[in-house]
């Protein structure tokens, strides 16, 4: 049948998912978050607002009908164990990449940045990068448990082909980036700018 996400097919065979170019994936995962859960509903609700859209821009000039072949797999089964949940979801995120489809990842809280970039990197020969837009760092080593939500891109920046040095975060700021986290990204050579930092430099600059 065909799904809402911009009336895509709904794939209900996901070893099929390599016939098109972008698979719409959700992640309902929210059991790492230390407040205000409910990024689990986010995927459905993703799913329930986009039947309001089109896939043509005409700001943009662009129909991703035209140019793109897109599906949506569903969800990634999300047992209630960190770690289980996180094995999934990198196995799902491989999946549909080592097939040569672009996986667009549907969460969830923020923890899900470490096991999907880990299903990323299992798929790329080089170096992977990682563009992060947020006001918290999430850098740290631990909060409450080891992987939370505050705390992916430290361990994904532990993968061989993740290196520190190719996270750029940008839009850190407030009164709400734990300076633990801070400390861990000056140490290991990560890039953050603030939303001062981007006004100063200008985005061309900033890009």
């Amino acid at each position: 049948g065909i799904n809402t996400l911009l009336r895509s097919p709904y794939l209900e065979d996901v070893h099929k998912v390599g016939e098109y170019d972008v698979a719409f994936v959700g992640v309902p995962f929210d059991i790492a978050a230390t407040f205000r859960t409910g990024t689990r509903f986010g995927p459905q609700g993703m799913r329930r607002i986009s039947a309001l859209y089109q896939k043509y821009s005409f700001e943009h000039a662009v129909d991703l009908g035209e140019t793109l072949k897109m599906c949506d797999v569903g969800d990634i089964f999300c047992p209630a164990n960190i770690t289980k949940a996180h094995d999934q979801i990198t196995k799902g995120v491989a999946h549909i990449l080592s097939q040569g489809t672009l996986p667009m990842i549907m969460g969830g809280d923020h923890s899900i940045g470490y096991p999907c970039v880990r299903g990323v990197a299992q798929c790329v020969e080089g170096k992977v990068g990682i563009i992060h837009l947020d006001r918290h760092v999430d850098t740290q080593e631990r909060d409450m448990d080891e992987i939370m939500h505050t705390c992916p891109w430290f361990h994904a920046t532990n993968l061989a082909n993740v290196p520190p040095s190719n996270l750029v975060q940008l839009g850190i700021g407030g009164w709400q980036v734990p300076r633990a986290g801070v400390r861990a990204g000056r140490e290991r050579g990560t890039t953050v700018l603030t939303v001062s930092d981007i006004e100063r430099i200008g985005i061309d600059k900033t890009i």
